[in-house]
């Protein structure tokens, strides 16, 4: 029994942690216990009622506010604003009960100032955000045939360090029925927006009629994970930039997102709203992108199917080194206009700015499947170091494709698949100066590092489901080579997790084989 009590013991946090039930008006005893005695909004508001050391039913380090039923909003307002921080293994936590609801015909917008949205957080930290079962955050008269056509934002946090924002669904920030509409092509209606952070957690949320869904901004980040999310319906889906010149960024971790597919509809006459599904920056002069992941996600999208102004379902540009990005698929579910639907599938760029480059680019066992637009679209030079491997290429125009036409710069690109697909080409946004359209003719091009690409590159059919798993009799199968040495962990298992060989060689492409049905059924 004593053993038993000291292991109790140690597994309490570090302060005892207390609960307050919020609605919107007061409830019952109005003693903030349960749903049924909840304590009013203004309550949560009110800075008095938080401390750093809270007892009774203050709100402070440890503390969960449960959200109880629907919080209903006029037009531009704010219905949670948080007045201190949690501490380390002790957040501030506002979860949201069963059916809790946050609602208003727009909620307020500022984003990266702390100010505006239906949640708001300014420079406090150690705060999380979770939307438990089903927690909402609403517009219910914001879009083009709707009341209001206005800026709007969900969720705001603006310095506010040690974030995790997890289980929310936020819906209907702004709804665009029409191409023509350009009420919001200019921005301003945003899901989940962070800006000035560190330590951030964004996971398993869905955001769906957006302009940008997930929205961080970042001056030093140095450990940020985006993990889980679904965001659709939408122009920027998720964007990671730099807010000034010399921002850093690394630590950053962007797995097992569902991003896409319905982007066309932001498309707008003026341009203003391209399409992306990641946008990733280090574009202001000196700014930093390093050692970060981008891996099992899956990339669907039909930009530019009305014409418009797109870009790619994976956009980085800036200065970025020592990216690894694989187990991902990427692919246009309908042709559209201009190169199948969009510029490329993933795209990079080192941006304006003097000395800006980037360099060690890996790209491993991903998927892409195009409708003839190109795979990897390289924009400007000095980009050293980039390495393609174990990739599958269906229907893509080129799979490799830079502008600039001084070099090549794929340091290493072999043991691909490129199926259906023309194979590199380089050249200017004018038109191209050189085409490899075969197999044959890339091999014995001489790119950047002075050797020929893709020796041992294949391009028979990957026979792909529906699920994009190579099938029994697939090209891809046995064609791939062994990545174990480059001890990235998470590679040496495929999307779904099913372990890669140790030795011999491995299944070109995100998934491995042999699975029927859903991935993760036998």
């Amino acid at each position: 029994m004593r053993l038993l009590f000291l292991l109790l013991l140690f597994a309490l946090p570090a302060s005892a942690a207390n609960s307050v039930y919020i609605a919107q008006t007061s409830a019952g005893g109005n003693t903030g216990a349960d749903c049924l005695d909840a304590k009013p909004v203004t309550y949560f508001n009110t800075s008095g009622n938080w401390s750093a050391t809270p007892t009774g039913i203050q709100i402070g380090p440890g503390t969960a506010v449960h959200l109880c039923g629907t919080f209903t909003g006029t037009a531009g307002s704010t219905m949670l604003t948080i007045q201190g921080s949690g501490a380390s293994n002790n957040p501030v936590t506002i979860i949201f009960e069963a059916n809790a609801q946050l609602s208003a015909p727009y909620w307020g917008t500022s984003n990266f100032t702390g100010s505006g949205a239906a949640i708001v957080c300014s420079n406090f930290n150690y705060i999380t955000v979770n939307g438990g079962v089903n927690g909402l955050i609403a517009n219910t008269a914001n879009g083009t045939v709707l009341a209001n056509q206005a800026g709007t934002t969900a969720v705001n946090f603006s310095g506010c360090n040690h974030v995790t924002i997890t289980q929310l669904n936020v819906s209907n920030m702004y709804v665009k029925t029409s191409a023509s509409d350009e009420g919001q092509s200019g921005g301003g209606a945003t899901g989940i927006a962070v800006g000035s952070a560190d330590f951030l957690t964004i996971t398993n949320n869905v955001v769906k009629q957006v302009r940008d869904g997930i929205d961080v901004g970042y001056i030093t980040l140095t450990s940020a994970t985006i993990t889980g999310n679904t965001v659709d319906y939408g122009c920027h889906l998720v964007t990671v930039g730099d807010i000034l010149g010399n921002s850093t960024a690394s630590g950053v971790v962007l797995s097992s997102n569902t991003i896409g597919p319905h982007q066309s509809i932001w498309g707008d006459p003026s341009q203003n709203c391209h399409g992306d599904g990641f946008i990733l920056s280090a574009f202001n002069s000196g700014s930093v992108w390093s050692n970060s992941t981008i891996s099992n996600n899956n990339f669907s999208s039909d930009m530019c199917a009305l014409g418009g102004n797109c870009t790619a379902p994976l956009f980085l540009t800036g200065d970025f080194s020592n990216i690894a990005i694989y187990n991902n698929v990427l692919s246009y579910v309908n042709a559209g206009s201009g190169n199948g639907g969009g510029e490329s599938l993933i795209r990079m760029g080192v941006g304006s700015y003097t000395g800006a480059q980037m360099t060690n680019m890996g790209i491993y066992n991903n998927t892409f499947t195009g409708l003839a637009a190109p795979g990897i679209k390289i924009d400007a030079d000095p980009t050293p170091g980039f390495i393609v491997k174990n990739n599958i290429f269906v229907n893509m125009s080129p799979a490799l494709l830079e502008n600039p036409t001084n070099n090549l710069d794929w340091a290493a690109s072999d043991y691909n698949d490129f199926y259906n697909s023309t194979v590199a080409a380089n050249g200017s946004f004018s038109g191209m100066v050189t085409n490899y359209n075969t197999l044959a003719s890339w091999q014995v091009a001489t790119i950047s590092a002075s050797a020929h690409p893709d020796p041992n590159s294949i391009t028979g059919n990957p026979l792909l489901n529906a699920f994009y798993i190579p099938q029994p009799g697939s090209a891809a199968i046995g064609a791939g080579a062994n990545l174990t040495s480059l001890a990235i962990t998470a590679l040496d298992a495929d999307a779904i997790g099913i372990p890669r060989p140790a030795t011999g060689p491995w299944v070109i492409g995100a998934y491995n084989s042999g699975l029927i049905g859903i991935p993760g059924c036998n």
